[in-house]
């Protein structure tokens, strides 16, 4: 009953995040079959999977900088997911340290970190819907940030105990936000990431 209490601990603090996509699954070629063997012929291509969207579509009438602020958004979303996804990608968390600034690092790998002592590797596809980016503001010190809002819908994801093969399925909604930050070098990271369970 205790690590039952942990997993579900373990699900609150991480929160939710996108999926990377895996290899798709190849289709093996027809064996000729009869008596004297045919010239082989390549396969016709079979037709994709349909894929699961992250993230979604910006709006065309999006400004160059919101699109800057998303798309670090997305890179941090997704960075975070690679890390759940592969218990064993051992870089000192590199990739992550140049998608966040601030706070949001220490946090964001203490998370990874816990997951990794539980055992826990995340397994499915993360939706992200109803994506909002406020307007940047700068404050007294010259900084410049904005919050982006969006729900987090976890159905497709559920994390996996890597010992016991024992699935922890997330079924709640998860309302997000994360503030990102421009830095000097002119890209934008995520410095705070906040969220609850909610309907969204």
């Amino acid at each position: 009953m205790r690590v039952f209490y942990l997993l579900v601990c373990l699900v609150l603090l991480v929160g939710c995040t996108p999926s990377v996509p895996g290899p798709s699954p190849s289709t093996p070629s027809p064996s000729a079959v009869g008596p004297t063997p045919s010239p082989s012929t390549s396969p016709s291509p079979s037709p994709s999977p349909t894929a699961v969207e992250s993230f979604p579509p910006a709006p065309a009438s999006e400004s160059g900088e919101i699109a800057d602020i998303r798309a670090g958004w997305e890179a941090y979303e997704s960075t975070r997911d690679m890390y759940y996804r592969d218990p064993d990608l051992k870089d000192d968390f590199y990739a992550l340290s140049i998608v966040t600034t601030g706070g949001e690092t220490s946090r964001a790998v203490g998370a990874i970190a816990k997951a990794r002592e539980m055992n826990l590797k995340q397994r499915g596809h993360a939706t992200f819907r109803e994506v909002v980016i406020d307007d940047p503001t700068t404050d007294e010190n010259g900084v410049r940030r904005a919050v982006v809002h969006y729900c987090s819908d976890p159905v497709r994801l559920d994390m996996v105990d890597t010992k016991t093969g024992e699935s922890v399925p997330r079924s709640k909604t998860l309302a997000a936000q994360v503030t990102m930050e421009l830095v000097p070098d002119g890209s934008w990271r995520a410095s705070d990431y906040a969220s609850k369970f909610e309907p969204c």
